[in-house]
């Protein structure tokens, strides 16, 4: 089994909140991937020039049995619907499964 996520902001690239009809279009998109996500509210924090800067974030992420398309490709667009300047995804192969 392959676990994705993407870490998406909920601030856009020019500051304003991801908008309800942004967040849509990603969740409609991962479904289209991906049959379904599970996501995460989070924040993340970096130091920009010793300014610790944070920013409220999503973590979308996907189980599936194959990678149906190249995370990349998919982080990059889910980006531009969501505005953002990018958005870090991850791949791992993950033991699980579902108990009755």
């Amino acid at each position: 089994m392959i676990r994705h996520r993407y870490y998406i902001g909920t601030l856009t690239r020019d500051g304003a909140s991801v908008s309800d009809e942004q967040r849509a279009k990603v969740k409609a998109q991962l479904c289209e991937v991906y049959g379904g996500y599970t996501v995460y509210a989070t924040s993340g924090a970096w130091s920009d020039h010793g300014t610790v800067k944070v920013e409220p974030s999503e973590v979308y992420e996907e189980l599936a049995d194959r990678r149906p398309v190249d995370p990349a490709n998919l982080a990059a667009l889910l980006a531009t619907l969501a505005s953002q300047t990018c958005v870090l995804w991850t791949e791992e192969t993950v033991n699980g499964g579902f108990a009755p």
